[in-house]
């Protein structure tokens, strides 16, 4: 393990890269203007939707401070476009809290830079990077396949009675 580098995931800003078509993605500290747009934004799009996960309670989770999670903004082309949360430590590795994206940013790349930049951040520094998707989403857990992760475990009722959450996993040692 790399002791030289900085602790990874410090709530400042990094440059991602450019989407597919050209927007310059970056990371942000999470601000309470950013969480108050982002809150009601991705709390209406699944999966938060289909659990009827109240906006003001999203925005309160974005706005959160506590040790060992960061939050992040995620911005396209210098507007607000989506959220990140990563836990580290977690299990020898961070784990991704929340992604998301508001529905103009869907498609583009966004998600899979940040899933990158994170693992970049981790390489070297951790055995694993991990996540939970509910199993409906469809569109998620097929781009989390695409970065490399692999289905750990089911987990039935975890956060709600009904619904099953997959624990999955990308190996980085």
């Amino acid at each position: 393990m790399n002791l030289e580098r900085p602790d990874p995931f410090r709530p400042i800003g990094h440059d991602l890269g450019v989407a597919r078509d050209g927007a310059a993605v970056r990371l942000a500290a999470m601000t309470p203007d950013a969480a108050a747009v982002l809150g009601p934004g991705l709390a209406a799009i699944d999966p938060w939707a289909r659990v009827s996960y109240a906006g003001d309670a999203m925005t309160r989770f974005l706005s959160a401070s506590e040790p060992g999670a960061v939050r992040y903004a995620i911005t396209v082309d210098a507007g607000v476009a989506g959220a990140l949360v990563v836990r580290n430590p977690w299990l020898h590795g961070p784990y991704l809290n929340l992604i998301g994206l508001l529905p103009p940013f869907h498609g583009r790349g966004v998600g899979s830079l940040a899933l990158r930049w994170m693992e970049a951040e981790a390489r070297g520094r951790s055995r694993n990077l991990w996540l939970c998707v509910s199993e409906f989403n469809v569109a998620a857990r097929h781009l989390y396949e695409r970065e490399g992760y692999v289905l750990a475990g089911r987990l039935d009722s975890l956060v709600f009675d009904g619904l099953t959450e997959l624990l999955m996993r990308k190996r980085l040692a």
